[in-house]
């Protein structure tokens, strides 16, 4: 996170990157661009990497599984997600589409 913050963050925006907020892994940034989104596509390669968290636990007891997804709704997570799209994307090599 350091080292993003001041070897990209910093060195492409200046005084116009404001970092506002940060825990472990992530960042509130307050950034003066024309687009942001347009400069993300640029340094695609930096962005790629960062997924969010995503994973889910099967118990014997179905009722005690746990599945988690960072970023999406927990009513999407609990009625799109199973264990069979985790499986897939796992052993399979296969991604899911959001």
């Amino acid at each position: 996170m350091y080292d993003f913050w001041y070897n990209h963050i910093k060195r492409k925006y200046g005084d116009k990157a404001k970092l506002c907020y940060t825990d472990t892994d992530s960042f509130i940034i307050e950034i003066e661009t024309e687009n942001v989104y347009d400069d993300m596509v640029e340094d695609a390669d930096l962005y790629a990497g960062n997924r969010s968290k995503s994973y889910a636990v099967e118990t014997e007891d179905a009722a005690k599984n746990i599945q988690k997804s960072k970023g999406l709704k927990k009513s999407l997570v609990n009625k799109e997600l199973t264990i069979d799209i985790y499986e897939c994307c796992i052993l399979e090599g296969i991604e899911d589409k959001p």
